[in-house]
């Protein structure tokens, strides 16, 4: 029996939403590939998304283990600033790969998350030269790295779920 703190917990709800997101995230990868751009619409998604999901946090907080939750929502607010390209220590992101990160993350343990972290890195790594290709001057399209590091925690999450 894994910890509460490994377990990817998922409300029906909540499962709708993160098909949603991967839809979204779909669409906006090809986008940042083709334009270096999602479109704002997508961004507005986002930000929803996350909102929705913290009230979803708030109204089933008597059946939470809101020492986890608090961890989560902690996190995800510390992690956006570090990841803003005029902050930025962990990346370097525009506001639309930050508030798509953010969103995915607000379905997520705290360990969840911080596993998603390490992938996002990585995969921003690996993936960096190929992505370069895409973009122009210093920047490049971040999406595809949010979208497998979505894939890998999601597979991840289940797998140890069961």
């Amino acid at each position: 029996m894994l910890p509460d703190w490994l377990i990817l917990d998922l409300t029906q709800n909540q499962l709708y939403g993160l098909i949603f997101l991967i839809g979204s995230f779909t669409v906006a990868t090809l986008s940042d590939l083709k334009y270096m751009k999602a479109q704002s619409e997508f961004v507005e998604v986002w930000v929803l998304a996350l909102i929705v999901f913290l009230a979803i946090d708030i109204w089933r907080w008597d059946s939470l283990d809101q020492n986890q939750a608090i961890a989560k929502w902690i996190l995800i607010f510390i992690f956006m600033p570090l990841a803003h390209h005029s902050f930025g220590i962990l990346f370097k992101l525009a506001r639309g790969d930050v508030f798509a990160c953010a969103a995915v993350m607000a379905l997520m343990s705290p360990a969840l998350i911080i596993v998603f972290i390490i992938i996002l890195k990585v995969a921003d790594l690996l993936f960096r030269p190929i992505l370069r290709g895409f973009g122009s001057h210093n920047a490049y399209p971040f999406m595809p790295v949010v979208m497998a590091g979505t894939l890998s925690i999601l597979g991840i999450g289940f797998y140890l779920a069961g």
